[in-house]
């Protein structure tokens, strides 16, 4: 819970991107066919860029918010950006290991289809 707190709105795409790209990947693990794949691929790839979107995001908002209240973070710059920095890499952090977990129901599918099950 606190990963989706620190990415902030970004992450809710991700959860609903994610979780759809795990249920098709799951889908096509459970009966492969090959016309499954082009969904579960499209789907993890709007999952990958929606990471690395929800990343950006969240950079520019540290950026904005450090410069908008620089008096209050000025003398603790350094912790302040880095604590930002790790706080905006939560979308990717979350986003690829949806993916991650996606792509190995895709290869159990792909290891199914290939045995004939």
């Amino acid at each position: 819970m606190q990963l989706i707190l620190e990415g902030g709105f970004p992450m809710w795409f991700l959860l609903i991107f994610g979780g759809a790209s795990i249920g098709a990947a799951g889908m096509f693990a459970r009966r492969p066919t090959r016309d499954r794949l082009p969904l579960v691929i499209g789907l993890m790839l709007t999952t990958i860029f929606t990471a690395i979107m929800g990343v950006f995001a969240d950079l520019a908002s540290v950026g904005h918010h450090t410069s908008d209240q620089w008096d209050k973070y000025q003398p603790i710059l350094t912790q302040s950006l880095l604590q930002g920095f790790a706080e905006a890499l939560a979308p990717g952090i979350l986003g690829f290991g949806l993916v991650t977990l996606a792509s190995l129901l895709v290869v159990l599918g792909l290891y199914r289809e290939a045995r004939g099950a």
